[in-house]
């Protein structure tokens, strides 16, 4: 009968499903399991509020970068009119055109403002520069971690490791040495990633568990 073979099953050390009416203690370990897997679901719904608090931070400052790059345009401009006109300054200078005292005087105070203004416009440019490859490098890691989610509801732990590297490397790029100083955007993109990785690890581990637990049901 079924019941026969499955105390058969049982003497033989293989894993048979209980008898009809018997009633299974549930280990500490299984109690364990249960606990994490719901403080991974707290987990994973906090990282997804944070998550969309990063995507309406972004959202808010669209307006503010298409600004800035138009700046930067602009700058750029600036920049090289002034590049042109300190050549031509030179050239004037080293070919000796001024014979005055007075206008070489003139053309030297002009040529001094024009570097002070290149210096101005250039800093204004670099920094501007800066914030546009710090919101780019963001908006390119929003959209790993929304990639990165979706490897690990499919369980794709490898393929979501090497993600979590990827944004590791990108994230990297826009710090600051000192934390403290860094925009808020980036310090929220780091919490977020380092959220996601906590419970990437926590689901390797859980994955690695599962393994070893067959394993031993097989031997």
């Amino acid at each position: 009968s079924s019941a026969s073979s499955l105390k058969r099953h049982r003497m033989q050390g293989w894993d048979a499903p209980p008898l009809p009416g018997e009633l299974q203690p549930m280990s500490s370990q299984e109690v364990d399991v249960v606990a994490l897997r719901r403080l991974l679901v707290d987990v994973s719904r906090k990282a997804e509020q944070a998550q969309a608090k990063v995507i309406a931070t972004i959202e808010t400052k669209h307006v503010e970068f298409v600004a800035a790059a138009d700046q930067v345009t602009e700058l750029r401009g600036g920049v090289e009119r002034l590049r042109g006109d300190l050549h031509r300054a030179a050239a004037l200078l080293a070919g000796g055109e001024s014979s005055a005292g007075e206008q070489d005087g003139s053309l030297a105070l002009g040529l001094r403002n024009a570097i002070t203004e290149y210096q101005a416009l250039k800093a204004e440019l670099d920094a501007l520069s800066a914030a546009t490859v710090v919101l780019n490098t963001m908006l390119e890691v929003q959209q790993q971690f929304s990639e990165l989610d979706k490897l690990m509801s499919l369980a794709d732990y490898p393929e979501a490791a090497g993600l979590t590297l990827e944004i590791a490397k990108a994230l990297q790029s826009i710090s600051a040495p000192d934390a403290s100083v860094e925009p808020g955007l980036v310090r929220a993109a780091k919490t977020h990633y380092y959220v996601r990785r906590s419970v990437l690890a926590q689901r390797l581990e859980e994955a690695l568990d599962r393994r070893l637990s067959f394993g031993e049901r097989c031997v």
